[in-house]
Order: C-alpha cells, then structure tokens, then sequence
C-alpha cells in the first residue's frame, strides 16, 4: 500500500535547542551593567522599561488602589528608580528580574498602608512611609536574589478615589473647622481662666487678711476691756469718773463750740448754725 506523503506529521523526540545555549543568554554581563539605571513607574503593578531614561506612563487600573488602616481606600501612582548592582545573580539567580520590582513595592504598599490612617498618608506620612516601602522592597528582592537595588521610591500621588473625593474634602474641612474651634477654645481658655484664678487668688488674700484684722481688732478690743475691767475693780470710782472724761472728750472734740462773753448781750443761736 503506498502511503500518502501529505499525511505524515513530523515529530522530534528530544530539547528543542536556542538560538544560543541557555549557559549564555543573549544579554552578556557587559551589556547588563552597561544598562545597569531602570525607571519604572507603577501604578499598582508597573510597566518597566530597560532604558534609563524612560519615564513610564503609570497604569490607572483597580490595582493601584489600596486599603488603609482605618479601612479607606486610595489612589496612588509613584515613580521607583532601581539599578542593578550584581549582574551575576541579575542574568542567572531569577527568570525576568525586573517583574519583581513592581511586586515587591506593590506587596510593601500594601503592607504599610494597611498599617496607617488615611490621615496620616495624606499628609505627614508621605516622605517618611516612602523610605520604609523602599527598604521593604529592597528586603524582598534581596531574598529573591534578584540582583538590583532600589534606588528611589516617590509617591507621585497618594489620592482618594475620584468618587469619594468630594467626601474627603469636606471631611478634611470639617477637621480643619474642629481644629479651629480647638485653638480658639484653647486660646480664650488660656486667657479667661489664669484672669480667673487670679481674682480668686485676690479674693482669698483679701479675705484671709480682712479675718486676720477683724480678730486682731476684736481681741485688742477684748484686751482693752478686760484691762479696764481690772482697772474698775481695784478702783471703782477713780474708773467710772476717767471713763466719764474720756466720753466727754470724745463726744465734745466732735460737737461745735461757741464761745460768748457772759457780760454781753444774749446772743440768739439762731444764726449760728
């Protein structure tokens, strides 16, 4: 029976063998040290390019959103600068190397901004929480034995969601209104109760020394009569006529005195008044 050439299927049994031996990939040591500077940016998972002067276009998809600690979501899109630093482990240690930068500092992210207040991330937060993402990720990669160093990682924008933001920004409002308030309470708090504790303070010196000068006076008052008392006791009759003097004196040093010669004429009192 003849057989049907255009039937036959070809098969080989074996390695299919590269263009090059696997022990030499196409990119030589030289060449990965020569393009040894990446810029990537990342949008929550990256597009990497081998040219260092490439500046990649961040990808806006759900990926780049990431919860925070107190349960909010933002936006962010950063910029991470890396350079290989051991082209050996760089060529042969991982397949695709460059992929674990995004997924690293996109496992960091997560990691931190699961840790933090969406307050805090838009605002304080942001320069210090850039420096830990870049050294998590660099311990990452580390283990992975990828090779490369991170050089720098900036968060270009740290937002919340377009349909929330509106919320957000009365929300931050609102904060700044209760700060507000605060410092003005604050500041009237400062003033009013230190004025008030001393007019408190005065009242109760006054107090203290109008009580001190009472009781002085009543017991020198309490002194005088018991001296007096002792003095009419010994001498009853010298006393009563001293007291009677000293009554009189007291009395006439407030009255008016006239003075008329008993040989004129009666003078009428009635003009002088």
């Amino acid at each position: 029976e003849k057989v049907n050439v255009s039937e036959i299927r070809r098969v080989d049994v074996g390695v299919t063998q590269t263009e090059t031996p696997l022990l030499f990939p196409k990119k030589s040591l030289a060449d990965a040290q020569i393009e040894s500077g990446s810029q990537s940016g990342h949008g929550g998972h990256g597009n990497f390019k081998k040219t260092a002067e490439t500046v990649a276009t961040p990808i806006l998809s759900s990926k780049n959103q990431f919860f925070t600690g107190d349960e909010n979501i933002l936006e962010i899109r950063m910029t991470i600068q890396y350079q290989i630093k051991d082209a050996s482990d760089y060529l042969f240690r991982t397949d695709a190397p460059d992929s674990l930068v995004p997924s690293s500092v996109q496992a960091a992210v997560t990691e931190f901004f699961g840790q933090m207040p969406v307050e805090d991330l838009l605002t304080v937060a942001k320069s210090q929480i850039q420096k830990r993402i870049a050294q998590k990720a660099q311990n990452l990669l580390d283990d992975y034995g990828a090779g490369l160093y991170i050089v720098n990682v900036n968060l270009q924008e740290v937002n919340p969601p377009k349909e929330v933001a509106e919320a957000f920004r009365d929300v931050a409002s609102a904060k700044e209104e209760r700060e507000e308030k605060i410092n003005k309470a604050q500041g009237y708090w400062n003033t009013v109760v230190p004025e008030a504790r001393g007019n408190a303070h005065k009242l109760i010196s006054d107090a203290e020394g109008y009580r001190e000068e009472s009781i002085n006076q009543a017991n020198g008052e309490a002194d005088k009569f018991s001296s007096m008392l002792n003095e009419y006791r010994r001498a009853k009759d010298v006393t009563e006529y001293r007291l009677y003097l000293e009554t009189i004196e007291e009395i006439l040093a407030k009255a008016k005195k006239f003075v008329v010669d008993s040989k004129k004429e009666r003078v009428n009192l009635k003009f002088v008044k």
